[in-house]
């Protein structure tokens, strides 16, 4: 039978930490990115390879990502607006730099939606 134990008398060592539960660090090879662009290279997984692209090249989180707006990408200024973000009650709006790859994905995407769906308010990855 386990007895009980303080807190305090434990050894600090045998906590994990958080932290070091939730380490990540797998990055793509540049070998597992052309596959995975290459998979999302198709009608129906194109928006996909859009979306991929914007977080490669962004660093932007998925919920930033889902929030972009059309209105938000400027071409001309090679930058997107607004990339919003949440901690806790702070909200933090940055602008990111638009790379010439995810510059001619969006802009791809954008030649095969449909006449009705290019309102500016629109999201980008609906």
């Amino acid at each position: 039978m386990a007895t009980y134990q303080p807190l305090q008398a434990r050894q600090a060592g045998d906590l994990i930490s958080i932290a070091d539960e939730r380490k990540r660090t797998t990055v793509l090879s540049f070998e597992e990115e052309t596959r995975l662009l290459a998979a999302c290279n198709t009608p129906h997984r194109r928006h996909l390879g859009a979306f991929i692209i914007a977080a490669l090249d962004t660093g932007a989180r998925r919920g930033e990502l889902l929030k972009v707006r059309r209105s938000d990408v400027d071409f001309d200024e090679r930058v997107i607006h607004n990339i919003t973000s949440y901690k806790g009650k702070t909200v933090d709006r940055r602008p990111v730099p638009l790379t010439d790859r995810l510059a001619d994905a969006l802009k791809r995407l954008l030649s095969h939606t449909r006449r009705t769906d290019t309102e500016c308010n629109r999201r980008f990855f609906d």
